[in-house]
């Protein structure tokens, strides 16, 4: 049971399935494992789908993974991701979020309407319009009890532009558009894909943040304002009406990436 000879996961993942020359333990904490298998883990040169609970474990020993610990991190946190955009300067809409404490500040700093969001969430749920005092009361009242409120600016959008990324590169990308009288371009929201050209602008910007972020997986949303690209949120969990839209494979396409070794050369030529 050799790292050096199959590459090493340990999440079971259904984008492993059928790809050739891994092996996969399963998720266990370490006292479970064997000595053989504790072995292979710290002799592989790359451990895959370490799982949220390793991911971190991991980076500390200084074994590289795939994903790295950022894409766990900050998985549904969009507290998070909206301060790491920020941090890095990244172009995001006007966003700010307000402990309990300062709850009475958000509409001195925000005008109506404006979007909420709950801490976690997805598929765009948990995104509400705020247009007046009694809609932020009724949001207010949805936010688990001592969590802060995560206020944006509203950008009035007819679409706005998924791009997922794969091993920190855009693999496939399309608009979204909004229906009727929903606001949201979300496609689980009703949402509908087009392949409509996508600029090369939108995904220079989009491998810059998920390299600047060190995410690996994920699917960026991206909106035009004003003549130039924001990026909006990151969303490690997310469908493939985009792919099969457009007649793509995803785990096809993410399997031919994980049998190569395009992974394993970006991760390992960093470290020298």
């Amino acid at each position: 049971m050799s790292g050096e000879s199959v590459k090493l996961a340990i999440g079971v993942r259904p984008r492993l399935c059928g790809a050739r020359g891994f092996l996969t333990l399963g998720f266990r904490p370490p006292w479970r494992y064997g000595e053989a298998e504790l072995a292979a883990i710290r002799e592989a040169r790359v451990v895959y789908y370490p799982t949220a609970f390793y991911a971190d474990l991991l980076a500390a020993i200084g074994k590289p993974t795939f994903p790295g610990p950022a894409t766990y991190a900050l998985v549904g946190d969009k507290v998070r991701q909206s301060a790491l955009f920020q941090l890095l300067g990244l172009p995001h809409p006007r966003t700010a979020a307000y402990p309990p404490a300062r709850f009475a500040d958000i509409t001195r700093d925000f005008p109506f309407p404006f979007v909420a969001k709950l801490p976690h969430t997805s598929r765009g749920r948990g995104v509400f319009l705020v247009r007046s005092e009694a809609d932020l009361r009724a949001y207010l009242a949805r936010l688990p009890r001592g969590r802060p409120a995560l206020v944006q600016e509203f950008l009035e959008l007819e679409r706005d532009l998924r791009v997922v990324c794969f091993n920190r590169r855009p693999v496939h990308a399309y608009w979204r558009l909004r229906q009727g009288n929903e606001w949201r371009t979300n496609v689980a929201q009703g949402g509908q894909v087009s392949l409509e050209g996508v600029p090369e602008e939108a995904l220079r910007l989009a491998a810059e943040v998920a390299e600047a972020c060190a995410l690996d997986e994920v699917g960026l949303d991206l909106c035009e304002r004003e003549g130039r690209f924001l990026i909006l949120e990151a969303n490690m969990a997310f469908g493939l009406a985009g792919f099969e839209a457009a007649g793509l494979d995803y785990r096809k396409l993410v399997k031919e990436i994980l049998e190569s070794d395009e992974i394993e050369e970006r991760l390992l030529t960093r470290r020298r």
